[in-house]
């Protein structure tokens, strides 16, 4: 793990490993046969390993069938594997039937890879909601112990606004850690055009706040961040303008983040909450 010039807390760094086409709001005028994420993933990795960071990676299936090395090489260098289902559907347009064909896809490709079978699941752009709790037991049934698809915000797209803000049981054996979102308001700012949006004086802010309630934050971004423009994607320009809403300056909050705030996996960050009681303790 690195340490930050802001030493104490141990935050979270997550990658969700999709390819630029991904993302829910632009598919619809994506070429999904041009592939992107070779290069800033590995750029992405050559910065962890500078700084001595371990990371959880939740990968597309799909993507590791098409790039068993590039997935190799990231639980190669030691970090913590994880799903991210094996198409990136939106849960809210699958049955649990379906979803759990997804999980047994992703679960076979990614250990195909990497050997390993994640236990650790993150839904496209979150996702967990009243309407797709049921995903709680099939991840339950398939021996899932972490899930992180909870975005507890009325200011988000799929956010679930009157959830816990910190780790909490969703079914026996298996935790759930939301998204960060600041105290009292509920904003997010752990990653993706939430991350971006904001000024760097009120990202430390929020995360003080949030260290002072025992609560570490929790950053989470995607590889195509990184790259300078995208290719076109006709007929979704509102969607395209809110993905890649201030993209360019990523990179140099990124290595902002990496250089100020200590970091670790999902799993090993939050580890000392996960027991502890309720998130509901979390304002």
């Amino acid at each position: 793990m690195n340490r930050g010039l802001l030493r104490g807390t141990l935050h979270a760094l997550t990658i969700d490993v999709e390819d630029w086409h991904h993302p829910l709001l632009i598919r619809g005028g994506a070429d999904s046969s041009i592939s992107l994420i070779q290069e800033p993933t590995e750029r992405l990795l050559d910065m962890l390993g500078e700084r001595r960071i371990r990371a959880t990676f939740f990968i597309v299936g799909e993507l590791a069938q098409r790039f068993p090395d590039l997935i190799a090489a990231i639980a190669g260098a030691g970090h913590e594997i994880g799903c991210h289902t094996h198409g990136h559907a939106a849960l809210c347009e699958l049955t649990p039937e379906e979803f759990d064909e997804e999980l047994q896809r992703a679960e076979a490709a990614i250990a195909g890879a990497c050997g390993i079978r994640p236990v650790c699941f993150r839904g496209p752009s979150f996702g967990l909601c009243p309407d797709t709790r049921w995903m709680t037991e099939v991840l339950a049934r398939r021996g899932y112990r972490v899930d992180s698809s909870l975005l507890p915000s009325r200011f988000a797209m799929a956010g679930w606004a009157g959830a816990p803000r910190g780790p909490f049981e969703l079914a026996p054996g298996l935790w759930e850690i939301p998204a960060t979102t600041s105290p009292f308001l509920r904003m997010p700012y752990g990653g993706s055009v939430y991350l971006r949006v904001w000024p760097r004086w009120l990202i430390r802010f929020w995360v003080r706040a949030n260290e002072r309630r025992g609560l570490p934050s929790m950053f989470y971004l995607h590889p195509w961040e990184l790259l300078a423009t995208l290719p076109p994607t006709p007929g979704v320009e509102p969607g395209r303008w809110v993905t890649l809403w201030r993209q360019r300056r990523f990179e140099s909050l990124l290595h902002w983040l990496l250089d100020t705030y200590s970091f670790t996996s999902l799993g090993e960050a939050f580890a000392p909450l996960m027991g502890a009681g309720s998130g509901r303790g979390f304002s």
